[in-house]
């Protein structure tokens, strides 16, 4: 059975919290609903690095450049969700996406269902 909580919660977003979104939807924001205090989607990661970010993907090659592009934008203990269509409708799957993040040092550390289309893990640096 699917999670009814909300998709902030499921992605872990905490207060303050910066999330940088790379190739979203366009209903993202609403997708996310209500953000904890202080949380935030930005279009560019600060200098500093966003607390998440929030990759999607439909494409082995997007997935390969986009990738690294999204672990440059994270700050230092931060995260990344990578999100690709669900039910074999692109190349992407899961086993895909953690092939080329073992590459660049990232392990998965959680997954879940974004809505009827999107699935994503979270990735972080080893």
């Amino acid at each position: 059975m699917a999670s009814t909580a909300p998709l902030a919660k499921k992605l872990l977003i905490k207060p303050g919290n910066t999330i940088a979104p790379i190739n979203a939807p366009k209903n993202y924001k609403a997708l996310l609903g209500t953000l904890p205090d202080g949380a935030e989607v930005v279009a560019r990661a600060p200098s500093s690095g966003a607390s998440l970010v929030h990759l999607f993907v439909t494409t082995s090659a997007e997935l390969e450049t986009q990738l690294p592009r999204a672990q440059q934008a994270m700050a230092k203990g931060g995260g990344i969700w990578v999100s690709w269509k669900k039910g074999g409708k692109t190349e992407v799957s899961r086993d895909t996406i953690r092939t080329v993040a073992e590459e660049l040092g990232l392990d998965t550390v959680r997954a879940v269902s974004i809505d009827d289309e999107w699935s994503a893990i979270k990735l972080v640096m080893r």
